[in-house]
């Protein structure tokens, strides 16, 4: 994770889960968020490859989210 200024954050992570026989599974997300005093908002995307460990599974997701606090 980098944090670009006080009010700006972006991070990138990976996971991969392995098992005896089976298809890997891999997992991408890139994530970011913005706050400016009351106001938040988050973004994130995952991508994933051989989900649960299977052949031919994928999913991709994407999720935004703003809050306002007062």
């Amino acid at each position: 994770s980098f944090m670009v200024n006080e009010d700006l954050s972006i991070s990138y992570g990976t996971h991969n889960t392995s098992r005896d026989g089976r298809v890997d599974q891999d997992i991408d997300s890139v994530q970011a968020a913005y706050s400016m005093g009351g106001i938040s908002i988050k973004a994130q995307n995952s991508k994933a490859e051989g989900v649960a460990n299977t052949a031919s599974t994928t999913s991709e997701k994407t999720e935004i989210n703003i809050s306002f606090a007062f």
